[in-house]
């Protein structure tokens, strides 16, 4: 899926979208569980190679992972 980012009144914000992905730890239990682990990716590979056209940039992505639930 999809995640944008929003104000707290609802509005469109600066905030880059990115591709999320969720999924379990190995703490996490039994299938059917709530999911803890949130990943966060953006693939910015086309916005450098247009910055940069001239450095052969192959790929440039950035994640973040976050774990949320019971310490």
């Amino acid at each position: 899926m999809e995640w944008s980012f929003l104000d707290e009144e609802g509005n469109a914000t600066n905030h880059p979208s990115f591709d999320v992905f969720l999924g379990y730890s190995a703490k996490c239990g039994r299938m059917g569980s709530t999911p803890d682990l949130v990943y966060l990716y953006k693939d910015l590979t086309e916005y450098y190679k247009n910055k940069y056209p001239g450095s052969g940039v192959r790929a440039v992505v950035v994640s973040y992972a976050f774990k949320y639930g019971k310490v």
